[in-house]
């Protein structure tokens, strides 16, 4: 691949999961080339890239990779912040296409001075309930490797909620520094992604969160929200297959959804919402997005 200054790493599982193969690209705005002998016969391997960044800007060159299998293009691409793409004869799809949907779950994380771990939980919400369809750590630092990635099944057609919490990792316990962290994540669902950012964790005097919420896939009113005082959000945008650079700026297509009427001592209910909380990093071509909140049922008094 070719790879710019910002960092990226990238791996290869066979089927069981385990690691074959994996790299990150040494020098900026450089050619890497990484070769590897693998078992042909009843194969299947998954190859995982990511990254903190992907260009749109069109004064730089884009980041690039292809993968080539037994001779043949697997895939090529410079259009993208993290991909995946499974390969070999013997590949089956990851979640029954019939009755379930697939939730793709990435994260990079270049802070490797200690040990520490991400928690996360995904619920499937029905009217007035939900349950823990699954739940799980992501560690990091030292030995870990940065690029996480994790693959999950729920029911066709439900809502999800996926939750991840920032630890506490204090790093001088005469002051009580905690450990800044900024790992770059991203949430798919049947191939729309419903959050692609750069996360400041945890909370520290009002900049940051320790924990982040996203919502995907078919969501109601009554199932996710409060009837009586909130309204369904539901946003879903598509981008070109074709464009000036191999993806989109965010500060060339921004959106935001809040109060027509606001005061200066409160200047942020005109941004209840806003596309940088959901993707900052760029929008790659040819994708869709969406976005699903509960949100003030005020009427008139929202504009998007």
């Amino acid at each position: 691949g070719y790879f710019g200054s910002h960092q990226h790493s990238f791996r290869v599982e066979d089927k069981n999961g385990d690691t074959v193969l994996h790299g990150e690209p040494v020098g900026a705005y450089s050619v890497n080339q990484t070769y590897a002998c693998l078992p042909k016969d009843d194969a299947c391997y998954t190859f995982f890239i990511g990254g903190s960044y992907a260009w749109g800007d069109t004064r730089f060159p884009p980041p690039s990779y292809s993968v080539s299998f037994d001779g043949k293009l697997v895939r090529r691409s410079d259009s993208w912040l993290f991909d995946s793409v499974q390969f070999g004869g013997s590949c089956k799809p990851r979640c029954n296409e019939d009755n379930e949907s697939l939730i793709e779950f990435f994260l990079y994380d270049r802070t490797r001075d200690v040990e520490y771990e991400y928690e996360w939980d995904l619920t499937v919400t029905n009217r007035n309930s939900s349950a823990t369809v699954s739940s799980g750590v992501v560690p990091q630092g030292a030995d870990n490797p940065p690029l996480a990635h994790k693959i999950m099944c729920v029911p066709k057609g439900s809502c999800s909620s996926f939750s991840i919490s920032a630890p506490n990792v204090i790093v001088n316990v005469t002051t009580n520094e905690a450990l800044f962290l900024y790992p770059v994540y991203s949430l798919a669902m049947d191939n729309v992604t419903y959050r692609k950012v750069e996360w400041y964790a945890p909370e520290d005097n009002g900049f940051g969160s320790d924990n982040q919420t996203t919502n995907m896939g078919s969501c109601t009113v009554g199932g996710l929200c409060d009837e009586q005082t909130q309204d369904l959000f539901d946003l879903e945008l598509r981008t070109p297959a074709k464009y000036e650079g191999a993806s989109i700026d965010t500060y060339k297509m921004g959106w935001n959804f809040g109060f027509n009427e606001y005061d200066d001592r409160d200047w942020r209910k005109q941004f209840l919402l806003r596309d940088g909380d959901y993707n900052d990093r760029a929008y790659d071509l040819d994708s869709t997005y969406g976005v699903i909140e509960c949100v003030p049922k005020d009427g008139c008094d929202l504009s998007f």
